[in-house]
Parts: structure tokens; C-alpha cells; sequence
């Protein structure tokens, strides 16, 4: 356990420990004992020190960065925080460069189940220069929207952020959603 105000301990554990020497399963075993519950207890934006640490570890373990913290934080039932958000949005947005290691966070993002808080995480995902969505994933994609849109315990129908998404979705891959769904290419058309 390593106190809050120890956060500059935390950053020089990462950038000396993470290495490409360390196994990708010690990897995320290391983020998920020691970043993760510091991302967690986030009540107020991540310090510099703890958004390092985190960059720290995208360097050499993005898949780690996946595991852990980002989809145990995302898992959580009781939604993502305001601060876990951002640092995430901002992780995605500045450090997940690689087609392959944001495709794999869409991918698994896709089957977890949704809230309102997690939306932005998921444009931003979407608003990824590099980002190349294959066929079954973007059928993935719209499985997901629409269970979300039709779940009875959802308030996405009326939600902004979800109508952010779908903004996004049909502006960025309108010509793969007119060959995934040509019969459909005149309502496209409306939201073009």
C-alpha cells in the first residue's frame, strides 16, 4: 500500500519496473495491484504524477493499460467517475496510438455493458484518426447501440452523449454502414 501523497514513488516504480524485459501477464498483474486502485479512488482530476505513471505504462504495455486499469474500470456497475473518465478519454485520446491496441479496447468496450458516464470513452474511441473498424466489428458496434437504445433500463434514448455517439458513428463510417446496411443508405442520408 503506498499513501496519496506518494504518488512521485508511483511514477518511478513504473518507468522502472515496466520494461519491455517485463511479460505482458506481469505487466498487467503490476498495474492492477498498484495503478489501478490509485485510478479508482480518483475523486478529482489525476495528478501529473499518476496520469506519468499511466503514460508510463502505454509506452511499453498498452495491452496492460487495457487490462487494467481501463476495462476494470469500465466494468464497474455503478458507472465510471468524472475523473476516471477524463483520464481515460485523455489516455486514449494522446497514447493509444497503435490501430491495434485501440481496436482491441473497442472491441472489448463493445461487450461490456454501457453506461451514460462511459459514452464519451467510447467516442473518443471511435474519434480515433487511426482507428480501422473491421466489418464484424462494426456490426459489434450496432448490436451494442441498439441493445442499449432498446433496454428497458436504459435512458439512452433521450441521453446527449448518446446521441454524440451515433453522430460520430454515422458521420466517420457512413460508407461502411452503407455496405453493411445498403437499404437503409437513405436514412444515412438524413444524418449526413
Amino acid at each position: 500500500h503506498i499513501p496519496p501523497e506518494n504518488l512521485d514513488f508511483v511514477l518511478t516504480l513504473c518507468r522502472t519496473l515496466l520494461t519491455v524485459d517485463l511479460s505482458p501477464t506481469d505487466a498487467s498483474c503490476f498495474v492492477s495491484m498498484l495503478l489501478l486502485p490509485k485510478v479508482e479512488a480518483l475523486e478529482r482530476p489525476a495528478s501529473r504524477s499518476l496520469y506519468c505513471a499511466v503514460v508510463s505504462v502505454s509506452e511499453h504495455h498498452p495491452t496492460a493499460l487495457v487490462d487494467a486499469p481501463i476495462m476494470p474500470i469500465l466494468g464497474n456497475t455503478n458507472g465510471v467517475g468524472r475523473p476516471q473518465t477524463e483520464l481515460i478519454k485523455r489516455i486514449v485520446r494522446e497514447h493509444m496510438s497503435s490501430a491495434n491496441t485501440s481496436n482491441t479496447l473497442l472491441s472489448r468496450v463493445v461487450k461490456t455493458s454501457w453506461t451514460d458516464s462511459m459514452l464519451p470513452i467510447v467516442q473518443t474511441l471511435l474519434n480515433l484518426k487511426d482507428l480501422s473498424v473491421s466489418e464484424a466489428l462494426m456490426n459489434s458496434i450496432i448490436r451494442r447501440l441498439d441493445l442499449e437504445s432498446q433496454s428497458s433500463s436504459s435512458s439512452f434514448t433521450k441521453s446527449v452523449k448518446f446521441a454524440a455517439v451515433l453522430n460520430t458513428l454515422v458521420k466517420k463510417f457512413s460508407s461502411k454502414l452503407q455496405l453493411i446496411f445498403p437499404e437503409h443508405a437513405l436514412v444515412q442520408r438524413q444524418f449526413l
